[in-house]
């Protein structure tokens, strides 16, 4: 009993002594727990941390992961359960983690790490955002690149407001082409996007741009891979006013307009007009038309030819400064309107009366015996200005030998000239090869007064019956193997017909488009209707319509009788008549006129080389004539022309070239620089109404 008392009294005590004391006073103290859901949100300069509340945490501790040396840094202690880190670099990964603390007296007890959090602030929003180019299904944009970013997403929809029928696409380059569109406006934005552990972070939007894909009927496709014929150059005649500018003080004025590239229209080809020695025969009543010669005296017993090459002096300046202007390798023809007056049967530059009005009672003025004399000439008066220097490419014996060009019964002419027929030309063709083989230039067959073929009804034309008499004959098939002919009164349709019936006897021999002037009656000119409503000076056809319309003639010769070169009648003109490139005043020398049609010509002329080739361009507008040339530079020249009077556009497909230029030639302006650039997958080019415009694309 009394030990039972004992315990009971232990017992109590133990009570007293333990109530006495807070629990707290025996117990371990232990730190928070560590947070958890640790989240982030984040702008392009800023991440904000989230994560749970811990319970009984006096507060928070934040810090920042160094992957490279696997250390912690502290950032802040925070007392709510987020924290937002500003003044961060755009589209950068960071790697945080929280810890929980609370303080027990002078102690600061913290939590473990939180588990880690690796996110990225977002990129910056694309700038330069811009169209490079266009297809007839496509855009294809490009922009400035963002720092960091992985990706791009570019929205695009025909709705401003990106509320309805929005597409996108990713691309992981600076550029993309967006294909698949309607004829129809779009609105582009791109994203920058940074993708981390599978989660993009997306940029705000750019710059809200607009653009349409190509109308499939305005684009102009080039294939330089396919060729035609290969490009001599471009070039007028000197007849009738070489001989006297050639003597006037302000010569190279006026001849730079012609042979000059920067201030002129670049002609290469310079075609002479050998003399006749028609200068005093008043019977050609204008002495402009008249003509100096080289033969002092002539042999016929021995067949020998005494020359005097310091004549027509004024004639030879012009064309020294042509040579000056355009360069040595400007290209030389010398042509003839007539046999020497020594040689002919009547001692003029052109035929006597005939009664008969018919091309067969029509009579040459060149006898048979003289044809060996006559090509002796020929020949003596190349080998001359070879010596002198000159590229005499082009010795042309012959001009327009279908016409009677003979006097009337009066004995007056208006110009030199000669008729023969087919076989007389037959055998004269064939002393003039006998006498210039080995020769460095080429005697050409022959300058028919139209480009023409065999007609619809199966009817042969003079251009055919002259072409195979000449041909018939061995020698000359074998030497001649060019062509020339004038562009006067044959249409598109007859030089189809002219081509065919060419490639039909030889599909090598290529023809060479050697004179064409806007004659009044030459139905096919394109401006014989505009001629009533003229009156004086006006009749010159100084206007952009005479210019227009001599560009399509240039156009079809290019296109459809794969000429290699292409020739304007006289270069420059005195009176009225629309046959000139430049008007002269021979009262007047400083009176100096342009033409639209010379200009016109410097679309062609001054961009396209000797040596180019003609390549494929397909031209999806049939009102816009067009026609496309690769240089041996290798840049390309396409040429349009807009005979009609609106203005449209083309927009050109080409490969490989960087750069671009846009000369113009119209009403208001003369092959006027419009464009100078970087030319991407095609470009739009503005075709005024009545226009020539020539494009040159350039690596």
């Amino acid at each position: 009993m009394k030990k039972s008392k004992k315990l009971i009294s232990l017992f109590i005590s133990l009570v007293l002594i333990v109530t006495a004391f807070p629990l707290s006073a025996f117990a371990k103290t232990s730190a928070p727990a560590k947070p958890s859901s640790l989240s982030a949100s984040s702008t392009v300069n800023s991440i904000t941390l989230k994560w749970k509340k811990v319970s009984k945490a006096g507060g928070y501790a934040v810090y920042q992961y160094n992957s490279k040396n696997r250390k912690y840094t502290k950032l802040k202690n925070v007392t709510k359960n987020t924290y937002k880190i500003t003044k961060l670099s755009s589209a950068t990964t960071y790697t945080y983690a929280v810890k929980a603390y609370k303080k027990v007296k002078k102690k600061t007890l913290y939590s473990s790490y939180s588990s880690k959090l690796t996110v990225s602030t977002l990129p910056d929003k694309v700038s330069s955002l811009k169209v490079l180019g266009r297809s007839k299904s496509s855009v294809y944009l490009s922009w400035a690149k963002v720092k960091n970013a992985t990706s791009y997403r570019i929205d695009y929809s025909t709705d401003k407001t990106f509320k309805k029928g929005v597409k996108s696409k990713n691309a992981s380059s600076l550029k993309t082409t967006v294909s698949s569109l309607s004829n129809k406006a779009y609105y582009f934005r791109i994203f920058a996007i940074k993708t981390l552990n599978k989660k993009k972070y997306t940029s705000a939007s750019s710059n809200v741009i607009v653009a349409k894909a190509i109308d499939e009927n305005r684009i102009s496709s080039i294939n330089a891979t396919k060729t035609y014929q290969t490009i001599e150059g471009f070039g007028a005649s000197a007849a009738w006013w070489a001989h006297k500018v050639g003597g006037w003080d302000n010569a190279e004025d006026i001849i730079k307009y012609l042979y000059d590239k920067k201030d002129g229209i670049g002609l290469n080809i310079y075609r002479y007009n050998i003399g006749t020695g028609s200068r005093d025969d008043e019977k050609i009543p204008n002495y402009w038309q008249r003509t100096d010669g080289f033969i002092k005296s002539v042999d016929f017993d021995n067949g020998t030819i005494t020359y005097d090459f310091n004549r027509d002096a004024e004639a030879q300046n012009s064309m020294r400064i042509a040579k000056k202007l355009a360069g040595n390798d400007l290209k030389v023809c010398l042509f003839s309107n007539s046999p020497p007056v020594q040689l002919t049967k009547n001692g003029k530059a052109y035929c006597s009366f005939n009664e008969d009005d018919w091309y067969w009672g029509w009579q040459s003025n060149l006898e048979e015996e003289n044809y060996s004399l006559y090509a002796k000439f020929e020949c003596d008066v190349a080998d001359y200005f070879v010596k002198e220097g000159y590229n005499v490419f082009d010795v042309s014996p012959v001009n327009e030998p279908q016409f009677q060009w003979a006097c009337n019964k009066e004995g007056y002419m208006g110009q030199e000239g000669a008729h023969y027929k087919p076989w007389e030309l037959k055998g004269l063709y064939h002393e003039m090869a006998v006498k210039a083989f080995g020769k460095p230039y080429k005697i050409s067959m022959f300058e028919g007064g139209a480009a023409e073929g065999i007609q619809d009804n199966g009817d042969s034309t003079y251009f055919v019956d002259y072409v195979n008499e000449i041909l018939s004959d061995s020698l000359n098939k074998r030497y001649y193997k060019n062509i020339s002919c004038h562009s006067y009164w044959a249409d598109a349709h007859g030089k189809q017909q002219c081509r065919a019936f060419v490639d039909s006897i030889d599909p090598t021999l290529s023809i060479s488009s050697t004179e064409y002037c806007q004659m009044y009656n030459d139905g096919n000119n394109g401006v014989v209707d505009i001629f009533p409503t003229l009156q004086g000076e006006e009749l010159n056809g100084y206007t952009i319509e005479f210019g227009v319309q001599m560009a399509r003639v240039i156009n079809e010769d290019l296109t459809i009788l794969n000429s290699t070169q292409w020739n304007w009648w006289t270069a420059c003109s005195n009176g009225i008549y629309p046959d000139g490139l430049v008007y002269i005043n021979d009262n007047n020398h400083s009176d100096i006129k342009t033409t639209k049609r010379l200009w016109c010509l410097g679309n062609y002329s001054r961009f396209i080389s000797e040596g180019a080739k003609r390549v494929e361009i397909n031209e999806a507008q049939k009102d816009i004539l067009s026609s496309a040339f690769v240089n041996p530079d290798g840049s390309l020249v396409a040429v349009y022309v807009n005979q009609t009077d609106k203005t449209t556009s083309v927009n050109i497909n080409a490969e490989n070239y960087s750069r671009y230029k846009v000369y113009e030639t119209s009403e208001k302006n003369n092959l006027k620089l419009m464009k100078n650039g970087a030319y991407y997958l095609s470009e739009s080019v503005s075709l005024p109404a009545q226009s020539v415009v020539s494009v040159i694309l350039t690596n």
